[in-house]
């Protein structure tokens, strides 16, 4: 391509991203806060409401989850539209953040990453938004950014910057422990490699940093008096969340990366071993950086989306500064570069917006838990109702009306998932002792069932002494069966049914609600 056509094809590539990304932020403004970032909502709430993490409430995540929802509650508001701007806020970060790595080449090529991330992230699903691994993979696009730059500028204070993003990754999700532990060698190799005996001093600069969150989320641990139960999820019920339920290796690779981008990626492969004009420890920082991805997704071995998104915004922006680079080549890299950079705008852009358009914007298992439980008391249940749900809606009727659970357990997961572990044991044990010693007037239990969405109701079979306490002490109040399909993914899935039950001495009769 000629000097004057790359000019006139890079204006149309930022008017055409710019176009897009506006496109796509009115399509989803209106989706509701869902699945794992609305748990994460009612942690959050719960702790506000006098739960400790990890002693009171079950989960598995780093403390960095329900401390970004926390923060984003008390600062912008506990409803889906804060949410959305919180969102659409990583992704502009994480554009930002690839413009500034990919400067030195042309930013163009980091905007049109930062494009395509927000693009693929809508087609993903309403679920997605805000999601721990968007925010890890945010995080790191700020740390590798800092970490370039501050190899460029030779300013300390990036590398600081790298190691606070790296520890608040680490916060978010352990696995991210191997990108920070590989990239600073990776910079420092680099530094000592161009002399001036600066590489101890960003050295120190990064671990001060990584070290920094460390501390300050430890200490907000150990005031809570909760580090020993942190410590206790730490090697208990996250290395058994981590075990259940994995996805066969196969699959796990043949799903890296979305069916649309398989052509660029092959592409991209035909292009980079001849890419000229890289910096090659930046290019060896971002190759590695997507490799770390590849890895996060295989480790946690559940295949979601969002899971992806660290490798998908490594390969991105190596997609797009390989691309930019092409453009100024030979004639048959300019034209495959354009190639792949039209076929995203022109086919994948569309077809992802299309699809995000039709995506539902309604929770109508949660509306309708929210009926049956106004009928039984409405505010008067908090501290007295139990969801036995894992994602479904219940927990986000409990959120929406602001009612407290009886417990902390927020998934049914690991209470009737079998073969039971030692892990497991003492789970159930737990959980029986707080029901039996307080049991709430409303039990409500869905028909979904932690990743067997064929288990139905049937899960409640897996512990038969529950199962028969429940029958025992609860009579049923309302059956509520599925009704149509939920469209929050490209694929609808059947929508879930929910059972209320209410404790026999309430003062509740028998029967349909």
């Amino acid at each position: 391509m000629s000097a004057r056509a790359t000019k006139l094809f890079r204006h149309f590539l930022v008017v055409a991203a710019a176009a897009l990304t506006v496109i796509t932020v009115i399509v989803t403004r209106h989706w509701p806060l869902v699945g794992d970032a609305l748990l994460t909502h009612y942690m959050a709430f719960l702790f506000d409401h006098g739960f400790a993490p990890y002693r009171d409430i079950v989960d598995m995540n780093m403390p960095g989850c329900m401390l970004f929802d926390w923060a984003v509650m008390h600062t912008m508001g506990p409803g889906a539209v804060a949410w959305r701007v919180v969102d659409g806020a990583l992704l502009a970060t994480g554009a930002a953040a690839m413009m500034a790595a990919a400067k030195p080449y042309d930013w163009v090529g980091g905007l049109f990453g930062g494009a395509m991330l927000v693009i693929v992230h809508a087609r993903d699903g309403v679920d997605q938004a805000g999601e721990r691994d968007l925010i890890v993979a945010v995080l790191l696009l700020v740390g590798c950014a800092c970490a370039l730059r501050a190899w460029r500028r030779d300013g300390w204070m990036l590398s600081l910057a790298c190691g606070l993003a790296a520890g608040a990754a680490v916060m978010m999700k352990p696995t991210a422990v191997v990108w920070a532990a590989g990239m600073l060698p990776i910079e420092l190799a680099a530094m000592r490699k161009s002399g001036g005996g600066r590489a101890l001093r960003h050295g120190v600069a990064f671990v001060v940093g990584f070290l920094l969150v460390m501390g300050l989320t430890l200490g907000f641990l150990y005031q809570r008096h909760v580090l020993r139960d942190f410590f206790g999820t730490v090697t208990g019920l996250m290395a058994y969340h981590a075990g259940i339920d994995r996805l066969p290796f196969g699959y796990l690779i043949s799903h890296l990366i979305p069916s649309s981008l398989f052509p660029v990626v092959l592409v991209w492969l035909l292009l980079a071993p001849g890419s000229v004009g890289w910096n090659q420890w930046e290019r060896g920082a971002i190759l590695f950086s997507i490799l770390f991805g590849v890895f996060s997704f295989v480790a946690q071995g559940k295949g979601f989306p969002y899971q992806r998104y660290p490798a998908e915004a490594f390969l991105l922006l190596a997609v797009g500064i390989d691309c930019s680079l092409a453009l100024r080549q030979g004639k048959w890299r300019s034209m495959a570069a354009a190639a792949v950079l039209l076929y995203c705008v022109a086919v994948i852009a569309p077809v992802s917006i299309a699809k995000a358009s039709h995506y539902d914007r309604r929770d109508e298992l949660s509306a309708s838990i929210e009926a049956d439980l106004s009928s039984l008391g409405g505010s008067k249940l908090s501290g007295q109702v139990q969801c036995l749900d894992t994602f479904a809606g219940c927990i986000g009727a409990l959120y929406d009306m602001r009612l407290v659970q009886d417990t902390g357990f927020l998934y049914d997961c690991y209470l009737f998932h079998r073969p039971l572990t030692e892990v497991g044991k003492s789970l159930d044990d737990r959980f029986w002792s707080e029901m039996t010693t307080h049991p709430p007037r409303v039990i409500v239990v869905t028909d979904q069932f932690c990743y067997d969405e064929t288990a139905g109701y049937q899960k409640l079979n897996n512990w038969p002494a529950f199962s028969a306490w429940l029958e025992e002490n609860y009579v049923l109040y309302a059956d509520r069966p599925p009704e149509g399909m939920v469209h929050w993914w490209a694929q609808p899935r059947a929508a879930n049914g929910y059972r209320v039950y209410v404790r026999r001495d309430a003062g509740r009769t028998a029967g349909q609600g």
